[in-house]
């Protein structure tokens, strides 16, 4: 699917915190803060504007990830 959007979407495939090639730290595997790793991705990147697709753990990352920008709390509303 990522590599049909690519061919006119950016495309950001992130591993999350302690998955893939991501770092494996002691702790931070909560929601809050797998949403605002998410988030900082995005900010680091310069992303403003975003359509989101999220599969199996990464769904729970991505609901934490909406309240978040719905409130503004992530800067980015």
């Amino acid at each position: 699917m990522a590599v049909d959007l690519a061919q006119d979407h950016r495309v950001i495939v992130p591993d999350l915190r302690g998955l893939g090639l991501s770092s494996k730290p002691a702790d931070g595997y909560d929601k809050k803060t797998q949403a605002a790793d998410m988030t900082g991705v995005l900010a680091a990147l310069g992303v403003d504007q975003i359509d989101l697709v999220a599969h199996d753990i990464g769904t729970w990352s991505l609901s934490s990830s909406l309240r978040s920008i719905r409130s503004g709390s992530d800067g980015w509303c």
